[in-house]
């Protein structure tokens, strides 16, 4: 199912030959889990994977509209006036009883567009749901799906957009396997032939709003497999910070840890570019001026929350084009282990997995870049990156994001916590978006990583 984005989708945006294209498409990036456990060199790889990288990057793609501001729900809705007649609606349980889907269900019939509601997406996107909704899709037939929710809402509707687009493809083929994330794409046309896809957060974090990616839990197995296809960009994201206003503490310290982590890991990938590096930029400044007010403050404070919403929406758009890294891998798997949140789990390993990540001169540079921006001072480049260091710990402590695994799992989890480590580093080392860091850690270091958060080092 594996094809070449470049021809398949994006015509010829190499600005060579097809021949190239196709060259650098078979460069193998990826270091797998077997060669990362018996510890394969990551610093001899580190130059290597920069050039490919850089000789791979060759688009930055991101949804065709992006509306923002208050209010923006109701003027990007009437788009579909007189061009759309079904809207399928993808939420949670807890959407509907909040009545967040009857502010676009009165919106649809005021243009007279027909519409169905799917809540019966849990905590997680699941496989179960992602097929019930389908099986409902196929029925209703919609020329438009609209998500609305949290992460997991719009993963699960990316997903049954890609396979309502591709009624003949298993979910196993669509997953695939591939070495190069960056051509990581199904052998099919652009998605749109049969409906939009628009995704409405009301949270301020995941980023799904604007990614092409699908992140999809099959209950039979426990684990949790990525869709990454430049189709699955959303056709419109929907930035309405009144959606948002009344987001609990807990949810506004998870959702901006979420959002550094992306910015950090997508400014220092190995993908990174210089279209995506001011965004993650401007999402660290936004994070840096806003975070703590928009904590503290709640909905009191209208003007932190809209700059925190749109933080993580600059922060994804940048990570759309870049992917992460390891502290997404270690994060993501961590949270699933233990049900935690995310974006909690992000900020409780991203220190150490950056302090691994600064011995690479090339990143510790990078980072260094990131503290002048944010007039961080420093008078050498280890002084600029211990600034960075110091700073991410203070925007932690801002939102009592706990030091470490240990806080806040507790204490009793010790035992449970080390016996699983070994799965977490091997499910991490799979991980797609390991192919971004700049240096590709081992199962012996990710295991460091992990005690090292455990202990809030």
């Amino acid at each position: 199912m594996q094809a070449n984005l470049v021809s398949k989708q994006l015509g010829k945006p190499c600005g060579a030959t097809a021949t190239r294209c196709n060259a650098v498409a078979r460069m193998p990036l990826r270091v797998n889990a077997v060669q990362a456990a018996k510890g394969a060199s990551a610093q001899d790889t580190v130059e290597a994977r920069r050039e490919h990288a850089r000789a791979a990057m060759q688009w930055f793609r991101v949804p065709p509209k992006i509306y923002f501001k208050g209010g923006c729900l109701e003027v990007a809705l009437n788009e579909l006036a007189n061009e759309k007649k079904r809207a399928f609606i993808v939420t949670d349980k807890k959407m509907l009883d909040m009545e967040y889907t009857d502010k676009v269900t009165r919106i649809l019939d005021t243009i007279n567009v027909h519409h169905q509601v799917f809540y019966h997406v849990g905590k997680e996107a699941t496989l179960s749901a992602v097929n019930d909704g389908l099986r409902e899709i196929s029925e209703f037939r919609p020329d438009v799906i609209i998500a609305i929710g949290g992460g997991s809402p719009m993963d699960a509707a990316k997903a049954m957009w890609l396979m309502y687009e591709q009624p003949n493809a298993t979910f196993e083929q669509l997953v695939g396997a591939a070495q190069n994330v960056r051509q990581r794409v199904n052998d099919s046309a652009t998605l749109g032939s049969r409906a939009l896809c628009i995704c409405i957060p009301t949270t301020s974090g995941t980023g799904a709003e604007v990614t092409p990616f699908s992140v999809i839990k099959d209950e039979r197995t426990g684990r949790k497999h990525t869709l990454a296809d430049y189709s699955l960009t959303p056709s419109m994201a929907v930035l309405d910070p009144q959606l948002v206003i009344q987001l609990p503490a807990a949810q506004t310290a998870y959702g901006g840890m979420a959002t550094l982590a992306h910015a950090i890991e997508s400014y220092i990938s190995v993908f990174a570019s210089d279209y995506s590096r001011g965004l993650s930029k401007h999402a660290m400044t936004m994070m840096s001026r806003y975070y703590g007010r928009a904590y503290k403050n709640g909905a009191m404070d209208y003007h932190a929350r809209e700059k925190m919403h749109n933080a993580a929406t600059v922060a994804g758009m940048a990570m759309a084009n870049t992917f992460l890294g390891a502290a997404h891998a270690l994060a993501a798997e961590l949270a699933v282990s233990f049900d935690i949140n995310i974006g909690l789990a992000y900020g409780l390993v991203i220190t150490p997995v950056l302090k691994f990540m600064l011995k690479d001169p090339a990143t510790a540079d990078m980072v260094g870049e990131l503290a002048d921006h944010l007039h961080l001072g420093g008078f050498n480049t280890a002084d600029k990156c211990d600034h960075v260091l110091s700073w991410i710990d203070a925007q932690k402590a801002a939102a009592n994001i706990p030091v470490s695994i240990k806080d806040a799992l507790g204490s009793s989890q010790e035992a449970i916590f080390s016996e699983r480590v070994g799965t977490l580093v091997q499910n991490a080392l799979d991980d797609a978006n390991m192919v971004a860091s700049p240096r590709t850690p081992t199962a012996a270091d990710l295991t460091a990583m992990l005690m090292d958060a455990w202990a809030g080092k």
